[in-house]
């Protein structure tokens, strides 16, 4: 069997089983597209509430979707533990062309101007895990 292919089982396995606590750690390596999709959809349609499925991964594109609480450790230091939606609900994950128009708390250059976090003010928008990741591990406070 391929890669893909045992780490299809192995999920399966782990999943069939309905134990209260599973820990993932890099599901989604050496899964093609269509396994990834897959993947998501399984996970989320089988849970039940007195589960919890942990993900460890590097690979957060994957799984962002399925993700209600967001940990970032750091040399064994929890550097961020939070909701998703109260994230969702202080902070504004956007694109935008400069940076001197704007309250940026952090900031990385992509093709067509900066991807920023900005403060909420109550306007809800999706998470981008990546930018979170990479301003709380770089020590910026986003409290």
């Amino acid at each position: 069997m391929s890669y893909g292919q045992k780490k299809k089982f192995l999920i399966s396995f782990s999943l069939a089983t309905k134990c209260k606590l599973l820990i993932l750690d890099e599901p989604t390596n050496g899964l093609d597209i269509p396994s990834k999709t897959i993947f998501r959809k399984v996970l989320a349609g089988t849970l039940t509430d007195d589960q919890l499925v942990l993900i460890s991964t590097h690979q957060i594109k994957d799984v962002e979707n399925l993700i209600d609480r967001i940990m970032v450790l750091n040399n064994g230091e929890i550097i961020l533990d939070e909701k998703i939606m109260n994230i969702s609900d202080k902070f504004r994950f956007t694109t935008v062309p400069d940076l001197n128009s704007y309250d940026v708390l952090y900031h990385e250059t992509s093709p067509g101007g900066y991807r920023v976090i900005l403060p909420g003010a109550g306007k809800s928008s999706q998470v981008d895990m990546e930018l979170l990741f990479n301003a709380t591990t770089k020590g910026i406070k986003l409290n």
